[in-house]
């Protein structure tokens, strides 16, 4: 019986920079959605800073290339960050797409964990890779079809709500290899750029506010005006938050109760996942 490797994926931390390494083949049903799902489950994790090692990768797909596309398009627009480490083929393959002109690559993890802490010199320790995601292949030899061993553990998508657990995983002890969380470190750039917004948005309330007060004379109407320009402030103190790393999006959901989803036009930035109460453990 042989058994061959066909995808495996493992991530580690350091520093609240997320490491992840892609061996094998990313394609259709062979880890193009894998490698997107996990992007997505650090970034409702509160994750910000990224690294992508792809020099292992031995084959990519429009589907892997797409889900890399897309999870790190999500990071972007979190005002964060996140650096891919390519093989020679795949770094052929971003040059003749034109993907090397919207990703920021190096050529090591050293290098890259340097950039995202703004660091001349880093010298990482031993990291503790967990591997989240591979795919075997199992020949059983002549007249039996080959079968496949599959091993999952980044979980669900974050806009889904996951299925309460059975009393059995309930029972279980919880998983000793797991690192403790490392609170990500928040880029100097969302920080300056989320409090600018903040303050922006801020003074437009308050300039309407004083106009309001000049036009409306009735005390019924003035309070119903300011108790929705306070409420709206909480949403937008909560959403700046958010977008600096400061606040996940299931911190953000259980402060707000899922109220923060409701309000016009910041659904948009969020995910689905802070748009409604999370599930209970």
């Amino acid at each position: 019986m042989a058994k061959e490797l066909l995808v495996r994926i493992s991530e580690a931390e350091h520093e609240g920079i997320c490491i992840i390494v892609a061996e094998g083949r990313l394609s259709l049903g062979e880890g193009g959605e894998a490698i997107e799902r996990l992007m997505s489950v650090k970034l409702a994790e509160g994750q910000r800073l990224l690294i992508l090692d792809l020099t292992k990768t031995v084959f990519i797909d429009s589907s892997g290339l797409g889900g890399m596309v897309k999870g790190i398009s999500r990071i972007k627009m979190r005002v964060g960050k996140a650096i891919v480490l390519p093989s020679k083929r795949i770094s052929e393959l971003l040059r003749v797409t034109k993907l090397d002109l919207a990703f920021d690559t190096d050529t090591s993890v050293e290098g890259a964990a340097a950039k995202l802490l703004r660091s001349k010199k880093l010298r990482l320790p031993d990291l503790n890779f967990r591997e989240m995601y591979s795919v075997y292949r199992i020949e059983h030899g002549e007249g039996r079809d080959p079968t496949h061993e599959c091993l999952d553990k980044i979980g669900p998508w974050p806009e889904v709500k996951a299925a309460a657990p059975d009393a059995k995983a309930a029972r279980m002890e919880p998983d000793a290899e797991t690192p403790p969380r490392v609170r990500p470190s928040i880029p100097i750039r969302a920080l300056v750029v989320s409090t600018v917004l903040g303050l922006v948005i801020f003074a437009v309330i308050l300039v309407a506010l004083v106009w309001v007060v000049r036009q409306v004379s009735s005390p019924w109407a003035l309070s119903l005006v300011f108790a929705v320009a306070i409420l709206f402030s909480i949403h937008i103190v909560v959403f700046v938050l958010a977008v600096s790393g400061f606040l996940s999006e299931k911190s953000a959901a259980k402060l707000m109760n899922g109220a923060l989803g409701k309000v016009p036009g910041l659904k948009a930035w969020l995910p689905g996942i802070a748009s409604r109460k999370a599930p209970t453990q």
